[in-house]
């Protein structure tokens, strides 16, 4: 007896059933006798080291395929398929359809283990990913997907939740995916999807679309690099589209466009950005209804981008390189009450774009720029809620009666160099318990400033700054005026 009918009944080696895995050989019959053998009762479908040959494969509930390891197992697409490698349910997917709407009829209780899928794109046409499904509740570990030509990966569930579906306990382990014509993830669902230690590089198109309804994922060490370079609406890393995702330990690079766009709320990023020579932005937080729609983006309508505001969001990396117009942040829209900490370095650009909204948190560190007394360039910025410690670029000289500019600014320099000033004015604050502090560099000279009621500081022209001195103020909004802290 050989040791392949010693293997147990819920294990069903496709070689019982005629595969050779030469890589020559047609061996889709073979592997579809071992699928519907398998699909009375459920179990794995064992491929032993080889290459596999098959056209499409359908992938039925309760069933997984299992090799012999990545790279010793491959289930390669047969030249001119010119359709799936795997699939199942594809009628149903509808990336776009609103939350819950979409059919109950998926697959379920499936998986992939130990093995590498090959979209074999160079001989195909049309559609034609390594996988396509709509279906929840499975795990793929130890797995490498490549040469998909529309893509490597596309899943979608958006059905109705039940007690019994276990749609929130979907798992990927140890994802390689390389080398797609198209997008090397492109997931809708489901929902709570824990993916980690993932490489997603060289795509056609975005290495990985989260979209709307694919929400409250964890995505753990995970590592996105080199989408399509130079694509008509510009291909990125990762382009978030769901709300509640939350990334620990992930990485973004190549992108010449954007690295990690942001278009909903409660996202958490944790982990490097850097365009790696690219001219492009770093992270970018919302849309405007006017900018230009990345390929494939749910939040559009007749190819023009609808407004996105997020919120709640928590953005905390490392981004460097990012040199592009939209600097290494990029607030493209701000809905409030995000939190953006970054380390940033580059040489030429911005660390900084777009308007922050006044609940939002920013704690950056520059370094590369010259300090131009901006958020765009200032070497540290800690504003919480438009409470700004950046220090002024310059120490003008105010003049007589001149404005000491405190927007954006925590410490506000001058230099009376023309000779004592009076009737100086502390430009109005913007917030409640905003602080600036006005140093006076100069050795000799003061500063004086006018009445309250001119110059906005409670005590005016009995405030005087000496020489070599500095003075902490406060705003108060009720009465819009700076109260001397110190």
């Amino acid at each position: 007896m050989t040791f392949i009918n010693l293997i147990q009944p819920t294990t069903y080696n496709v070689k019982q059933f005629g595969a050779l895995g030469d890589g020559i050989t047609d061996d889709t019959s073979a592997i579809a006798s071992a699928i519907t053998a398998a699909t009375s009762s459920g179990g794995i479908v064992f491929f032993p080291a080889g290459t596999y040959l098959t056209t499409t494969q359908t992938l039925v509930s309760n069933v997984i395929l299992a090799g012999a390891g990545e790279g010793a197992t491959i289930i390669k697409l047969k030249n001119a398929t010119n359709g799936d490698l795997l699939s199942a349910n594809t009628a149903n997917i509808n990336l776009s359809a609103a939350s819950t709407s979409s059919s109950n009829t998926a697959l379920t209780n499936w998986g992939l283990r130990d093995l590498t899928l090959d979209g074999n794109k160079a001989n195909q046409s049309g559609t034609s990913y390594c996988l396509r499904v709509y279906g929840y509740s499975f795990q793929i570990h130890n797995v490498t997907m490549q040469n998909g030509l529309t893509g490597n990966w596309l899943n979608d569930w958006n059905g109705t939740a039940d007690s019994t579906s276990q749609q929130s306990e979907s798992q990927v382990f140890n994802l390689e995916s390389y080398n797609s014509g198209g997008m090397l993830l492109e997931f809708g669902g489901p929902h709570n999807t824990q993916f980690a230690n993932c490489f997603f590089g060289y795509a056609g198109s975005h290495c990985v679309h989260v979209a709307t309804n694919a929400t409250a994922c964890q995505w753990t060490n995970c590592h996105a690099f080199s989408p399509k370079l130079g694509q008509s609406g510009g291909a990125v890393a990762w382009l978030i589209e769901a709300a509640r995702n939350a990334f620990v330990n992930c990485d973004a690079k190549d992108s010449d466009t954007v690295q990690v766009v942001i278009l909903a709320n409660t996202v958490r990023w944790n982990g490097r950005i850097w365009a790696n020579g690219q001219s492009a932005a770093g992270v970018q937080i919302g849309q405007g209804a006017g900018n230009t729609p990345y390929s494939g983006m749910i939040n559009q309508s007749s190819s023009l981008t609808t407004a996105v505001t997020p919120t709640l969001c928590i953005v905390d990396s490392i981004i460097q390189d990012c040199i592009g117009t939209n600097g290494a942040i990029w607030l493209a829209n701000d809905g409030g009450q995000n939190q953006v900490r970054g380390i940033i370095n580059q040489a030429s650009g911005s660390y900084l774009t777009g308007t922050v909204s006044t609940s939002t948190e920013l704690f950056i560190q520059g370094t590369g720029l010259t300090a131009d007394g901006t958020l765009a360039k200032a070497a540290t910025t800690t504003l919480l809620g438009q409470l700004a410690l950046t220090q002024s670029a310059t120490a003008p000289d105010p003049g007589a009666s001149g404005t000491i500019n405190t927007t954006n600014v925590g410490v506000a320099r001058v230099n009376p160099s023309g000779g004592s000033r009076s009737g100086c004015i502390l430009q109005a604050g913007s917030q409640p318990g905003q602080e600036v502090w006005v140093i006076n560099e100069h050795a000799s000279n003061t500063i004086t400033f006018a009445a309250s009621g001119t110059s906005h500081v409670a005590d005016g022209v009995s405030d005087v700054i000496a020489a070599n001195s500095a003075r902490k103020f406060i705003y108060d909004t009720s009465t819009s005026l700076w109260y001397k802290a110190s």
